[in-house]
């Protein structure tokens, strides 16, 4: 059974001119079953209750800051003690999230900065925040709204230990004992995934690899000398498992995107190829520019290194907004790197290439019912 955690929030602002705000964000923590902390229980005044202060922002889960029309107080060090809270939080690797006035020119006068060193610290203090996760609000029932929504993403996003009960955890024992076990569970299912066979291991013997060849389609780029138009034509080329593999690992050691796939194995179609790839594509009238995999012929490549256990999908966290395919390397991947492209002694560079074979397009496509119509390019 899981256990029931609460968590604690530390709410920093100023005080006078954001009571019913800070009302209503401490009714919003409630709801969520969290622990409300802020100056309600402190005034800060002085060196010892600051002390105090830094303690209990340091017991918090999370760090919550709401900005206003006020600066606030000084410390003495020039500084609010919102904003020395805030920092403070930031230092220790607490999860933060700051919530800024949508409006400030509609704050109420007596609520508002009118000395002018203060106003531009509160200025200063508005562009620190904003460098962090941050959310606005113009009254206080739709801040308590944010503070709800905000809250329930950043502890999806960050998890933390919480507080529990005294009787969900039998001692302090067990409580160790259970979390080791935890994180070796995870150790486990972590080392299985990378090891395990993509494939049935009979099968596995028969996929190609190593310095088997296969046939890969690419887009050529030219470029005409006078009118600088561009136009693409359709090649075909070989290469080793060993060689595409030798480019794309490096770049999979802590995850690379399937872009920096295909831009790898682009380089060493060019690496293997150039000579020849300058040859059928400069002329007087174009000359080569570039030449990059074909998404169809990408898949292959991607496929068959997955199937290899070689590469696994990427499980880094990301941004909402991208949705692009990752990969990484598995041990086994990693293992292979190693040995394609480690350094031996008496080597001067390693060896990453198999046999030399030639284009399998050995003359130019042209724009003809025959052959593969190029896509021109302006």
């Amino acid at each position: 059974m899981a256990v029931d955690k609460r968590f604690q929030v530390f709410v920093s602002s100023t005080y006078q001119d954001l009571e019913e705000e800070r009302r209503e964000i401490i009714q919003a923590l409630l709801e969520l079953d969290c622990i409300p902390s802020g100056m309600e229980l402190f005034p800060a005044a002085n060196q010892d209750q600051w002390s105090l202060i830094k303690g209990v922002i340091d017991d918090c889960d999370y760090y919550l800051v709401v900005v206003g029309g006020r600066y606030g107080s000084l410390g003495p060090d020039g500084l609010s003690y919102t904003e020395m809270e805030y920092r403070h939080a930031l230092s220790t690797g607490k999860p933060v999230i700051a919530f800024v006035h949508k409006h400030p020119e509609n704050i109420a006068i007596q609520f508002s900065e009118t000395n002018v060193e203060k106003k531009a610290k509160l200025d200063a203090f508005k562009e620190l925040v904003q460098r962090k996760m941050v959310k606005f609000w113009e009254t206080p029932s739709e801040l308590g709204s944010v503070v709800s929504r905000s809250l329930i993403r950043l502890i999806r996003d960050f998890p933390s230990e919480g507080w529990v009960r005294g009787g969900g955890i039998s001692s302090d024992a067990a409580r160790e004992e259970i979390l080791k076990l935890n994180l070796r569970v995870k150790e486990l299912e972590k080392e299985l995934s990378v090891t395990q066979p993509m494939v049935d291991p009979i099968v596995a013997q028969t996929l190609a690899g190593g310095n088997e060849e296969v046939t890969l389609r690419f887009d050529v780029a030219v470029r005409n000398k006078i009118t600088r138009v561009k136009k693409e034509y359709l090649h075909e080329a070989k290469l080793t498992w060993n060689e595409m593999f030798s480019r794309v690992a490096p770049g999979l050691i802590n995850e690379g995107s399937l872009n920096q796939i295909a831009d790898r194995v682009s380089e060493a179609a060019v690496d293997r190829h150039e000579a020849t790839l300058e040859e059928i594509y400069s002329d007087d009238v174009e000359t080569f520019v570039s030449i990059a995999i074909q998404a169809m012929s990408l898949d292959v490549v991607v496929v068959q290194f997955i199937a290899l256990g070689l590469i696994q999908k990427g499980i880094r966290k990301r941004t909402v907004n991208d949705r692009g395919a990752y990969f990484a390397l598995t041990a086994r991947g990693e293992s292979a790197m190693y040995e394609i492209r480690a350094v031996r002694r008496g080597q001067e560079e390693p060896s990453t290439t198999g046999d030399s074979v030639s284009i399998v397009a050995d003359e130019r496509v042209l724009e003809s019912e025959a052959a593969v119509r190029p896509k021109d390019k302006q």
